[in-house]
C-alpha cells in the first residue's frame, strides 16, 4: 500500500471506521494527525467480509498477488486507397478501391449527397482476400451528385479514410407519349387539334421545340411542362398533301427525345364514334360494352382497336363500324381505369373514344354464408340465415345448400334488441331487416366480452369474416363503439347510427378443429357491444403469389407516430408485412410479425423515436410466397410527446395533509414540469427533469372541491402533455360515502365516488362502499325495489363546475311509474347519526321533481336543469341492526321521469352534534341573467342550527363581511344590489344559541361568481 509504515496492530485495534480519502480517528493510512486526506497511491485493495484471526494477519498482508497481462490489440489496418467510382446508370454507382491491409475485419463506406458536408455511414463490407475491392451502391436518385470515402476497421481501431471520390448518377431521358398513328389524317377545309406530350422520371422541366418548318395553316403552342398542341386551321383544297413534322423535347440535363409524324391533308372524312357512358364491374367479372361509329364515306372498313387501356381490355370488331369491348379484370385491378379506343377508316383517318371503368374489389370465393342476428319479425330473406339462439348449426350458403357450418356464442342466453339504425329504404350496407336487429353484450347482466365461434370449417382453407354493428337504442344517449377481435387484432365500429361501416378479418385460417374464434366487447366508455350481422367467405387458393402492393405513402403523425398507406392490388394475400430501417440500404426489420391484416391498406407505427428519419417497405404474402418488397418510402417522425403519470383526484380532510409525487418521462429530452390552479394551501416544488411534488395542507375552513388543477409537462422540442385533477377537502367532522348511479359503460367518477354503473335490478346489492378517506366503510346499499333502467340525461357543465362532477350529474337510474322505490342502507353504526343526501338532474326541459323520504321526514328536489342543489334528511338513527331505509318517488304521478343520479351517506358522531354544529356545505353561486344579483344555494348538513350567517368579499382571501342572517332550514338566498363586472366571493356558517352559549360551525366552501357588465 504505497510506502505507508502502518502497523498490523493499528488495523486490529482501530476503534473507528476507516474511509478512503478522509481521516476518521485511527485512520487506515497512518497519515499525520493534522492530515484530512490520503495523498498517496493504492496498488491493491482486498475487502474481507468477516473478521480474521490475529495470527493470520501477517500472512494475509504479506501474501503474493497473482497477475496476468491481456494480449495486445492488433495494429490498426492500413488505409485503403485509389477509390474510383462512376455512375453506372440512373440508380446505381460502381466503385473499386485497393485493399492495402491484411488484418482488417471490414471496410466502412460513408456517403454524402449533393456536397461533401454531410457524410453518413451506409455499409460495412466484409474483410477482403484480394487486392481490389468492388461494390455497387444501389437505389440512388438520378441526376444526383454523390461523394464517398472508405476506411478499413479492426479491433485495434480504424484506418484513415481514402481520398474523397465523387460522381453523378445518369440522367433519365425524357420520352414522348406515343401518338395513335404515324400519320394524322384530316379533311381539307376543317380545323383539327393534335395534343402531344412527354414525360420525365426525374420530374424536370421539359421544353418542346418544333424542328420542321410549319405550313402556313399550322401553329404550335407549348401548353405545359412537356405538353403542347398543334392546331391545323382550315387548309384549302390546294393544300392537300403530306407534311412531315418533327418535335424535340429536352430536359434540364440536355436529355432529348424526338417525335416524328406525318400530317396528311386530303378529302377523307374522319370517322365519328358514338359516346359511351362510364361503366362499373367487380374484379373477376366480365362485361361487354358495345361501341359504334359512322363515317361520311361509309361505315365499311371501320376498325376499332385499343389505344391505351389496362391489359384486361380487348376489342372484337363486328361490321359497319360496330364492335364489342370486352372488360375482364382479374383480381388485382381494383380502381378507376381510363379506357381509350381508336376507330380508323380505310383512308387512315382516325378518332378516339374515351370512357372510365370502375373495378370494385372482389375475391375468388367458393362459398358465402350470411348470418343475421334476429330479435323479432320481420326476418331477413334468403340468402340470410336468421340466428335466434346462442348455438346455431347447419347454416346455409348463398345458394341454399347446407354447409355444416355452425355459429356459437359464449353467453348462456340470447340477448337481442330491435333498435338498429335502419335506413327506411334498404340503402344501407345490408337490408333493413338485417340492420334492425342486434345481439348485445356488456349490459343488463350480459358479459362484457363475448366469444363468437364459427365451427365446421375446412382445415387448411382460408376465410374472410366481415362483421357489422349498428344501434340507436334509446336506453343510451350514445351507444358508443364496439370492438371486434381476432387473434389479438381488434377493429372498431362506432355503432351509434351506423348504416354502412363494416370490419373484416381477411384470409384467416381455422384451427385444427375447424374453428375460428372471434370476440366482441365494448370500448372503454361505451355502454354496450352489438353485433347485427356476419358474413363468412370461403376463399379459393389458386397457388399464385399475391400481387405487390402499390402507391406506398408515409405520413408523420403527432407524437412521433408514422402512418403508412398503400394500394392493395392482390386478391389472395394472407397479410401485409411492414419493414422499417433507418438507412435506405437497410437492414430492414419486420414490424408486424404474425399480422392478420389481409385487405388492409393502412398501418400505424407506434414504435418510433422522436425526430428520426425512417425508411419503410411492405410486401404481400400468402401460403405460396411473397409479392416482393416495394420500393422504400421515407418519413421523418415528429416529436414524441412526454408521458405524464396519471394523477387521480386527491381527497384530504380539512386540518390534515397530503403529499403527491408527480413524474413524467420522455427518453432523450429535457423535461419541465409546472402546476397551475392550486389553492393557497397547496404548494408545488419541482425536483428536476419532469419530477416534482405537491404539498397539501388545508385548514379546517378550506373544505370544498378545487377543480381544474393543471399539471403541464413540456420537453425541449415543444412537446406538451397536460393532466387535470381536483383536490377535495372534506369536513373532518363528517364521514362521507359517495355513490354515483348510471348505465354500464358510462364514464366513471373519480375518487372518492363509488360507481354503481349497472342495470338497477330488484335486490341489487353493492357492498363494501369506500368512504372519502378511501377506506372500506363496511356500508352496503340494496335496491329493495327495481328501477326501470339507466339514463345519461343529466346536466353536464363541460368543466365540472356543478355541485358534483359532470360524470355524476349526467348519469342516473330512473323510473316512469309513480311508486315508491326503496333503497336499504346497511352496515351502519347504531351509535352514530346519519344524513342521507339525494341528487336528481335531468336536462330535457321537463319537470322531474323527486320526493325523498326516510321515516317521518321527507324533502323535495326539482331535477329539471339542476346542477347546483341537493336535498338531505339529517340526524337519522339506524335500527339496532345498523339499517336505514330511504325511499324515492315522483312528487306527482303525472311527471314523466324520476331520476336518481347520486346518493350520499354522511356519518356524524352524536357527541359532535351535541357539543358543536355541522357546517353547511356545497355552497353554489349563480347569476340570474341580471348584472346586479347572485343566487346562492347550499346544503344544510345539521339538524340543530338556529340559523345561518352569510358572508361576502371581493377577493378569495380578503376581508369577509356579514351580509345576511338567515333562519334555520333555509338553503337559498339571492344577493341583490351588486355591481356589474365585479367578482364576489361567499361563505356561510351555521350557528345555535346566543351569548356565552353560542356555537358557530366552521365555514362552508367558498363560492364565487362574477357579474357581467351592463
Amino acid at each position: 500500500m504505497g510506502t505507508t509504515t502502518h502497523t498490523i496492530s493499528t488495523i486490529f485495534n482501530s476503534t473507528n471506521r476507516s474511509a478512503f480519502g478522509a481521516s476518521r480517528g485511527q485512520n487506515a493510512f497512518n497519515s499525520a494527525a493534522s492530515s484530512s486526506y490520503f495523498a498517496g497511491f493504492i496498488d491493491h485493495v482486498t475487502v474481507v467480509k468477516e473478521a480474521i484471526a490475529t495470527s493470520l494477519v501477517p500472512s494475509f498482508v504479506k501474501s503474493c498477488l497473482q497477475s496476468d497481462t491481456t494480449l495486445s490489440l492488433p495494429p490498426k489496418p492500413a488505409a485503403p486507397s485509389n477509390l474510383v467510382i462512376n455512375g453506372e446508370n440512373t440508380t446505381s454507382i460502381a466503385m473499386s478501391f485497393n485493399d492495402n491491409s491484411g488484418n482488417e475485419t471490414g471496410f466502412e463506406i460513408f456517403r454524402s449527397v449533393g456536397d461533401n458536408s454531410n457524410y453518413r455511414y451506409i455499409k460495412t463490407l466484409p474483410a477482403n482476400a484480394t487486392a481490389i475491392v468492388n461494390y455497387t451502391d444501389d437505389e440512388l436518385f438520378a441526376n444526383t451528385i454523390y461523394y464517398y470515402i472508405i476506411r478499413a476497421i479492426n479491433n485495434g481501431g480504424n484506418s484513415a479514410f481514402t481520398s474523397e471520390a465523387t460522381t453523378k448518377t445518369h440522367n433519365n431521358m425524357p420520352n414522348f407519349n406515343a401518338l395513335p398513328a404515324d400519320s394524322f389524317v384530316m379533311h381539307y377545309s376543317t380545323t383539327e387539334n393534335l395534343n402531344i406530350g412527354a414525360t420525365d422520371l426525374d420530374g424536370e422541366t421539359l421544353t418542346l421545340t418544333v424542328i420542321t418548318t410549319l405550313p402556313p395553316f399550322v401553329s404550335f403552342n407549348q401548353t405545359g411542362n412537356g405538353t403542347g398542341q398543334f392546331t391545323f386551321i382550315n387548309p384549302d383544297i390546294l393544300q392537300q398533301g403530306d407534311f412531315p413534322m418533327q418535335v424535340v423535347v429536352e430536359d434540364e440535363n440536355t436529355g432529348t427525345d424526338t417525335l416524328n409524324f406525318i400530317l396528311v391533308v386530303n378529302d377523307n372524312n374522319k370517322p365519328v364514334p358514338n359516346s359511351v357512358t362510364d361503366v362499373s364491374l367487380a374484379e373477376g367479372a366480365v362485361l361487354n360494352v358495345p361501341v359504334s361509329a359512322t363515317d361520311a364515306q361509309g361505315n365499311t372498313g371501320l376498325v376499332w382497336s385499343v389505344q391505351s387501356s389496362p391489359s384486361f381490355v380487348s376489342v372484337n370488331n363486328g361490321v359497319d363500324g360496330n364492335a364489342t369491348v370486352v372488360l375482364a379484370p382479374g383480381f388485382s385491378f381494383e380502381g378507376v381505369h381510363s379506357i381509350v379506343l381508336k376507330v380508323t377508316d380505310a383512308g387512315g383517318a382516325y378518332s378516339l373514344l374515351s370512357f372510365n371503368a370502375t373495378v370494385t374489389h372482389a375475391e375468388p370465393v367458393s362459398e358465402v354464408v350470411y348470418m343475421n342476428m334476429e330479435n323479432a319479425a320481420p326476418v331477413a330473406n334468403a340468402p340470410w340465415n336468421n340466428i335466434t339462439n346462442v348455438v346455431s348449426t347447419n347454416l346455409l350458403n348463398a345458394v341454399g345448400a347446407n354447409t355444416g357450418i355452425g355459429l356459437n356464442f359464449s353467453t348462456g342466453w340470447w340477448s337481442t334488441s330491435g333498435q338498429g339504425s335502419i335506413t327506411g329504404d334498404n340503402s344501407g350496407v345490408y337490408p333493413d331487416n338485417v340492420i334492425q336487429d342486434f345481439f348485445y353484450g356488456g349490459v343488463y347482466g350480459s358479459p362484457d366480452t363475448i366469444s363468437i365461434t364459427l365451427t365446421g370449417l375446412t382445415v387448411g382453407t382460408r376465410y374472410n369474416v366481415t362483421m357489422f354493428g349498428s344501434s340507436s337504442w334509446a336506453n343510451f344517449t350514445n351507444n358508443g363503439t364496439t370492438l371486434y377481435e381476432y387473434n389479438g387484432q381488434s377493429k372498431s365500429i362506432d355503432v351509434q347510427g351506423n348504416k354502412n361501416k363494416t370490419v373484416s378479418f381477411g384470409s384467416i385460417a381455422p384451427n385444427g378443429s375447424g374453428q375460428l374464434v372471434l370476440r366482441m366487447y365494448k370500448a372503454p366508455g361505451s355502454p354496450i357491444a352489438v353485433l347485427n350481422a356476419m358474413v363468412l367467405e370461403k376463399l379459393v387458393n389458386d397457388l399464385s403469389l399475391p400481387a405487390m402492393p402499390e402507391n406506398l405513402v408515409g405520413e408523420a403523425l403527432s407524437d412521433a407516430k408514422v402512418e403508412l398507406f398503400w394500394k392493395d392490388k392482390s386478391y389472395n394475400e394472407n397479410n401485409f408485412q411492414v419493414y422499417r430501417a433507418t438507412n435506405p440500404a437497410g437492414p430492414y426489420i419486420l414490424l408486424n410479425t404474425g399480422a392478420t391484416n389481409a385487405n388492409d391498406s393502412v398501418y400505424v407505427d407506434n414504435s418510433t423515436s422522436s425526430q428520426t428519419t425512417y425508411y419503410y417497405k411492405i410486401e404481400a404474402t400468402n401460403d405460396n410466397g411473397s409479392s416482393g418488397l416495394t420500393n422504400f418510402v421515407e418519413v421523418k417522425s415528429t416529436n414524441r410527446l412526454p408521458v405524464l403519470q396519471t394523477i387521480n383526484d386527491i381527497v384530504v380532510q380539512g386540518g390534515g395533509s397530503a403529499n403527491v409525487n408527480i413524474s413524467g418521462t420522455d427518453p432523450g429530452d429535457v423535461l419541465n414540469l409546472s402546476v397551475s390552479g392550486l389553492p393557497s394551501f397547496a404548494v408545488f416544488t419541482p425536483t428536476g427533469n419532469g419530477t416534482g411534488s405537491i404539498s397539501i395542507n388545508p385548514g379546517t375552513n378550506d373544505v370544498g372541491t378545487y377543480n381544474n388543477i393543471s399539471v403541464i409537462l413540456t420537453d425541449n422540442n415543444a412537446g406538451k402533455t397536460e393532466e387535470t385533477f381536483s383536490i377535495i377537502v372534506t369536513d373532518p367532522s363528517v364521514r362521507n360515502v359517495y355513490i354515483n348511479f348510471g348505465p354500464q359503460g358510462s364514464p366513471a367518477a373519480h375518487t372518492p365516488w363509488n360507481n354503481v354503473l349497472t342495470y338497477p335490478f330488484t335486490n341489487y346489492v353493492v357492498s363494501n362502499l369506500i368512504d372519502d378517506a378511501n377506506t372500506n366503510s363496511g356500508f352496503s346499499i340494496r335496491l329493495v325495489d327495481g328501477w326501470e333502467g339507466n339514463q345519461s340525461a343529466g346536466m353536464y357543465t363541460g368543466y365540472n363546475s356543478g355541485i358534483y362532477p359532470d360524470n355524476v350529474m349526467q348519469s342516473s337510474i330512473h323510473v316512469t311509474d309513480a311508486l315508491e322505490h326503496n333503497i336499504e342502507i346497511s352496515g351502519l353504526n347504531p351509535s352514530m347519526r346519519y344524513n342521507i343526501v339525494g341528487f336528481s338532474s335531468h336536462d330535457a326541459g321537463i319537470s322531474s321533481s323527486m320526493t325523498m323520504k326516510s321515516g317521518a321526514s321527507s324533502v323535495v328536489l326539482e331535477g329539471m336543469y339542476n346542477d347546483v342543489k341537493s336535498v338531505q334528511i339529517n340526524n337519522l338513527t339506524p335500527n339496532g341492526s345498523g339499517v336505514l331505509t330511504v325511499s324515492f318517488k315522483k312528487t306527482t304521478s303525472d311527471l314523466r321521469y324520476l331520476n336518481l343520479n347520486a346518493l350520499i351517506i354522511q356519518e356524524v358522531d352524536p357527541a359532535f352534534i351535541s357539543s358543536s354544529i355541522v357546517r353547511p356545505f356545497n355552497l353554489m353561486a349563480e347569476t340570474l341573467l341580471d348584472s346586479t344579483q347572485i343566487k346562492l344555494t347550499w346544503s344544510d348538513q345539521s339538524s340543530n342550527e338556529a340559523g345561518f350567517e352569510l358572508y361576502r368579499a371581493t377577493s378569495q382571501y380578503g376581508s369577509y363581511s356579514l351580509i345576511a342572517t338567515l333562519s334555520a332550514g333555509v338553503t337559498t338566498y339571492t344577493n341583490t344590489g351588486l355591481s356589474p363586472n365585479v367578482r364576489y366571493f361567499y361563505k356561510i356558517r351555521s350557528y345555535r344559541g346566543s351569548g356565552l352559549s353560542r356555537r358557530n360551525s366552521d365555514y362552508s366552501n367558498i363560492a364565487t361568481e362574477v357579474l357581467s357588465p351592463r
